[in-house]
C-alpha cells in the first residue's frame, strides 16, 4: 500500500484551506493509502522544538513507497519552513496543493525565487484551484500544473427560497480579516440610504493580518458591529453555515485578494446574490453566475454595488438556474474523483 506523508501547517482551522485539506486527507484515507500527517506549525511556546521534531519524523517516515503531499506557504518565511520537503523531493514524489493566487510572486523573487522555481518544476504535480493561477505559473515555465476546482457540500435547498427574488439581508460568510475588506464594507453600510440598510449577519472567525493584528481587528470589529447593529453569529461548521444561506441573501466579499473562496462557492450553490471585488480569480469562480463587481475597494464603490445588486435582485428570478449550474460545477463527488486520480 502506498504511504502518503502530509506536511501541513494546519488542517484544523476555520479557513477554506483547512477545509479543503481535510477533504483531501479523507479521500486518500478512504480510497488509496495510509496517511501520516505531520503538522509542523503548532502553536505554543515550543514551536521550534515541534518544528525540528517534525523534520525528524518526516525523514524517518520516508521510504521508496512514500509520496509527500503538502500545502506550500507563499511567504518567504513559510518557504523556508518547507525546506525539508524540497530536500525530500530528491528521493520521493511530491504533490504541492496551492491555495493562494500569489505563489508566482514568491517564485519571481530574486535568488530564492529561482531556487524554488527549480523545485516546483521538478516535483510530480502542482495542484491549483483555478485556471487563473495555472496561467500565472505556466508563464514561469511550469508544465506540471493541474487544476482541481474546490467543492460545495451536498446540502438540500429550500424550494421556497429558490423562488424568492427579494433581498432580505446582507451576509458576511468569510473570516473577519482586514485583507478581506470587512472594514470597507462596514463603512459602506454606514453610507447606504436607509431603504438599503438591510440586516447584516456575520459568520466567521476574527483573524489578524499584516495590515492589522488580531487584537486590534477584534476590538474594531466588535465596536463597529455594536454601533451598526451587525449580528455576529460566530464560527459555524461549514455544513451548518451553508444551510444558513438562501436566495434571499446578498453575500458580500470585497477582498483585496482571493484564489477560489469557499465563501463564494457556498453562496452560489444556495442561490444567493453576490457583490465581489473585481479580481481575475473572483471573476473565474463566479463565471456564469449573476453578480455585481467593483474595481476599486472603497466604501463609495461598495455602496453603489450593494444598491445595484439589491435593485437587480428585486427584478431577477434567474438565480435559480445559476445555482443549478454552480452545484454541478462544484460537485463534491467531482472533487473527490479528481483528487483520487492524483494519487493513483
Amino acid at each position: 500500500m502506498k504511504q502518503v506523508i502530509a506536511w501541513l501547517a494546519d488542517s484544523n482551522g476555520t479557513g477554506g484551506q483547512a477545509a479543503v485539506t481535510s477533504e483531501v486527507i479523507s479521500v486518500i484515507l478512504e480510497t488509496l493509502a495510509r496517511v501520516y500527517t505531520i503538522q509542523y506549525a503548532k502553536s505554543g511556546r515550543n514551536k521550534f522544538f515541534c518544528y525540528m521534531s517534525s523534520i525528524v519524523i518526516l525523514v524517518a517516515k520516508i521510504s521508496n513507497r512514500s509520496l509527500i503531499y503538502f500545502t506550500p506557504s507563499r511567504s518567504v518565511l513559510g518557504a523556508l519552513r518547507d525546506v525539508p520537503v524540497y530536500f525530500c523531493s530528491l528521493f520521493v514524489k511530491v504533490i504541492a496543493h496551492v491555495h493562494g493566487d500569489d505563489l508566482d510572486t514568491l517564485l519571481s523573487r530574486g535568488m530564492l525565487g529561482r531556487l524554488l522555481l527549480k523545485f516546483y518544476k521538478r516535483i510530480e504535480l502542482v495542484v491549483v484551484p483555478t485556471i487563473v493561477v495555472k496561467a500565472k505559473l505556466e508563464k514561469l515555465g511550469l508544465t506540471n500544473v493541474f487544476v482541481v476546482e474546490n467543492y460545495s457540500l451536498n446540502i438540500p435547498v429550500d424550494p421556497e427560497a429558490i423562488t424568492s427574488s427579494v433581498t432580505e439581508r446582507y451576509v458576511w460568510n468569510s473570516n473577519i480579516i482586514s485583507t478581506k475588506g470587512f472594514f470597507e464594507f462596514a463603512e459602506a453600510y454606514r453610507l447606504l440610504p436607509v431603504p438599503y440598510r438591510l440586516p447584516v449577519d456575520i459568520f466567521g472567525e476574527v483573524i489578524g493580518s499584516k495590515m492589522l493584528s488580531r487584537l486590534d481587528t477584534e476590538k474594531e470589529f466588535f465596536k463597529i458591529s455594536k454601533e451598526l447593529g451587525f449580528f455576529y453569529r460566530g464560527v459555524l461548521p461549514r455544513a451548518e453555515l451553508v444551510l444558513e444561506i438562501s436566495s434571499r441573501d446578498l453575500v458580500v466579499l470585497p477582498s483585496y485578494g482571493e484564489c477560489q473562496p469557499l465563501a463564494v462557492i457556498d453562496a452560489m450553490v444556495q442561490g444567493a446574490a453576490l457583490v465581489l471585488s473585481d479580481w481575475d480569480s473572483m471573476q473565474d469562480v463566479s463565471k456564469g453566475y449573476a453578480n455585481v463587481t467593483f474595481t476599486q475597494i472603497s466604501p463609495h464603490c461598495i455602496v453603489k454595488a450593494l444598491m445595484h445588486a439589491v435593485d437587480r435582485q428585486h427584478s431577477n428570478t434567474g438565480l435559480s438556474n445559476d445555482m443549478k449550474a454552480a452545484r454541478k460545477r462544484f460537485c463534491l463527488l467531482r472533487f473527490r474523483r479528481e483528487i483520487a486520480g492524483l494519487f493513483e
